[in-house]
C-alpha cells in the first residue's frame, strides 16, 4: 500500500510540473487557426531543386498588360524566360484592335520569337443586329495585325450580358460567327469556361478547396449567383461539338482534372479539342 501510495505521489507531482511548465509557455496551437497553420517538414533528404527545364519550352498560359510594361520590365521577364529556358510565352491578354498592336510593338520589337499573342473579344453589344459579324471581322483584323490565336475568358458563361441583360451562354449561336472565322483563319481558340466544380458545392467542412475558399471567399458560387457548374461546362462541349472545323484549348483541363476518365471520353469524341495544363498540374500529379 505504501508503495502503491508513493506512486501515486510522483505521478501528481509530475502531472503538476507538467501544469507549471505549460502555463509558462503559451499555448500557440490554441491560438492559431488553420489558415495560420504552416509546418515545417523534419524529413531529411537530398534535395534537387528544380529551377531549369532540361529543354526549351512555350509557356501557352501567360497574361501580360503589354502596354503597361515598361523597357525595363520587358527585359526583365526576358532574362526571367531564359533562366527557365522558356523559349516562348504566349500572351492572352492581347485585347483587341490598337491595344493589341500597341502591344505586340512593346513586347516584341527587340525580341522577335519570344512573345505570340491572342486577341480577345469584348461581348459588350451582344444581341445589336450584326454584332456577330462584326467581331469576327475585328478578329479577323486583329490576326492581320500578328495575333496567332483567340483567347476567351471565363466571363463569357458567368458574368456577360447582353443588351436585354440576359447571361451569355457559352454555346450562344449569336456568337457563332467568331467561331467560324477562327476555324478558316486556322487560328486556336483557348477557352476558360466556369470554375472548379467545387466552387459551386456547399462550402463546408467536406468541401476539398474550403482552404481556397476560405481565403479567397469571393470564388464561392452560391445558389443563384451564376447559372451552375455543369450548365456551363456542357455549354462549352456543346459548343466544342457545334464547330468541328475550329480547333478549341479548354483552359485548366476544361475543370475535369478530377475526372480523367469523363475528360478523356471527351477528347476522344471531339478530335478538334485540346486541353491546357496552366494551374491544375497538381491534377495529375495527386492521381
Amino acid at each position: 500500500m505504501l508503495c502503491k501510495t508513493s506512486e501515486i505521489f510522483r505521478g501528481l507531482l509530475a502531472v503538476s510540473s507538467l501544469s507549471v511548465y505549460w502555463g509558462a509557455v503559451p499555448l500557440v496551437s490554441q491560438q492559431m487557426t488553420v489558415e495560420e497553420y504552416e509546418p515545417r517538414s523534419t524529413l531529411v533528404v537530398p534535395e534537387n531543386v528544380l529551377t531549369r527545364a532540361r529543354f526549351p519550352f512555350v509557356d501557352i498560359h501567360g497574361h501580360q498588360m503589354a502596354m503597361a510594361m515598361s523597357s525595363e520590365d520587358v527585359e526583365r521577364l526576358v532574362g526571367e524566360m531564359d533562366d527557365l529556358n522558356m523559349a516562348v510565352m504566349v500572351n492572352l491578354s492581347g485585347g483587341s484592335g490598337e491595344r493589341l498592336v500597341n502591344g505586340l510593338e512593346n513586347m516584341a520589337r527587340n525580341h522577335e520569337g519570344r512573345f505570340i499573342f491572342f486577341a480577345n473579344v469584348n461581348f459588350q453589344g451582344v444581341g445589336e443586329v450584326g454584332w456577330g459579324e462584326e467581331a469576327a471581322a475585328q478578329l479577323e483584323q486583329d490576326v492581320q495585325n500578328g495575333a496567332a490565336g483567340l483567347k476567351i475568358f471565363k466571363n463569357l458563361g458567368l458574368s456577360a450580358r447582353d443588351t436585354d441583360g440576359n447571361r451569355i451562354s457559352v454555346d450562344d449561336p449569336r456568337l457563332d460567327p467568331i467561331w467560324a472565322k477562327a476555324g478558316e483563319l486556322s487560328i486556336p481558340v483557348l477557352i476558360h469556361s466556369a470554375d472548379p466544380a467545387e466552387f459551386w458545392r456547399p462550402y463546408d467542412r467536406f468541401n476539398e478547396r474550403w482552404l481556397e475558399l476560405t481565403l479567397r471567399p469571393q470564388r464561392i458560387q452560391p445558389p443563384g449567383k451564376s447559372a451552375p457548374f455543369e450548365q456551363i461546362i456542357g455549354e462549352q462541349h456543346n459548343l466544342f461539338r457545334s464547330h468541328p472545323n475550329t480547333n478549341f484549348i479548354a483552359a485548366h483541363l476544361g475543370w475535369l482534372g478530377h475526372d480523367l476518365q469523363r475528360l478523356g471520353a471527351l477528347l476522344d469524341e471531339m478530335p478538334n479539342v485540346n486541353v491546357g495544363l496552366g494551374a491544375v498540374i497538381y491534377e495529375l500529379g495527386r492521381q
